[in-house]
């Protein structure tokens, strides 16, 4: 699978995250997927706020390649102040 990465946005906040999946849309899903992660995004009747990593900021990483069956998140590091 191909590797994305997304930087943190928002006020007194920064990191990024790494995620494995065949597209963008893919990416995202994995993300809001991800239970630990859960904390990061609100989802208040229906209504998603990606404050932290935007649906529109991934990119994909040339020349990397993730040995692994589903998309999944690889790694997540990050602070908010």
């Amino acid at each position: 699978m191909k590797v994305w990465i997304n930087h943190r946005v928002g006020g007194y906040s920064g990191g990024l995250i790494l995620v494995a999946a065949d597209s963008v849309e893919e990416a995202h899903e994995a993300f809001h997927k991800n239970e630990a992660l859960a904390f990061m995004w609100d989802n208040i009747d229906g209504y998603v706020d990606d404050y932290y990593y935007s649906p529109y900021e991934w990119e994909e990483l040339p020349n990397v390649v993730a040995n692994v069956d589903k998309p999944q998140v690889l790694a997540e590091g990050g602070y908010t102040e």
